[in-house]
Order: C-alpha cells, then sequence, then structure tokens
C-alpha cells in the first residue's frame, strides 16, 4: 500500500493496537489483520462495489467506512487500488 500512496503526498502510518491505520490529517484508509488475509476499510464519498464492499458505516454527512475482506494478494486489484487512491485525494 506504501507503494502506491508515496507518489501522492505526505501521509502517517499509524500502528495501533489491532490494526494499522493511514491519515493526512484524517484517517482515510485501516488495515486489520485476520486468520485469512486481511480488512481493509476505505472513507470514501462515494458508493463502491456493493458485492466486494459489504459493510458500511457511516461517518459524516458525506464519508463513510466501507469494508471488504482480501484473502489473497489478488484481491489488491486495480479497483482497490483506485478506491484507496479516491480515499486518499479526500484529504487533500
Amino acid at each position: 500500500m506504501c507503494g502506491l500512496l508515496d507518489p501522492l503526498g505526505p501521509y502517517v502510518v499509524m500502528p495501533m493496537k489491532t490494526f494499522i491505520a493511514f491519515a493526512n490529517g484524517v484517517n482515510f484508509a485501516f488495515l486489520k489483520t485476520k486468520k485469512r488475509g486481511i480488512e481493509l476499510s476505505l472513507v470514501l464519498g462515494e458508493h463502491p462495489d456493493p458485492d466486494r464492499f459489504k459493510l458500511v458505516i457511516v461517518y459524516s454527512g458525506t464519508k463513510s467506512i466501507y469494508k471488504t475482506q482480501i484473502q489473497e494478494i489478488t484481491g489488491l486489484d486495480d479497483e482497490v487500488e483506485d478506491l484507496l487512491i479516491r480515499a486518499f485525494r479526500l484529504t487533500l
């Protein structure tokens, strides 16, 4: 993830007890390890594919947190990368 985010601008990686947060003033992504794979959460102002991002938590009037499970490295595809970039750009 850092390789994708580094060219976009400054951000902070914040390791917590149960997850890792990525922030640029405000949090825009979270990684949580699971028994198999990771849970990726993104703060977005748009609605990604509901078949892939099943859990939605309202974050503010214009943003929500969308969660997905990624079991294999192939799950980090172009769609996820694009959404991660969009989440980062919302912090600018």
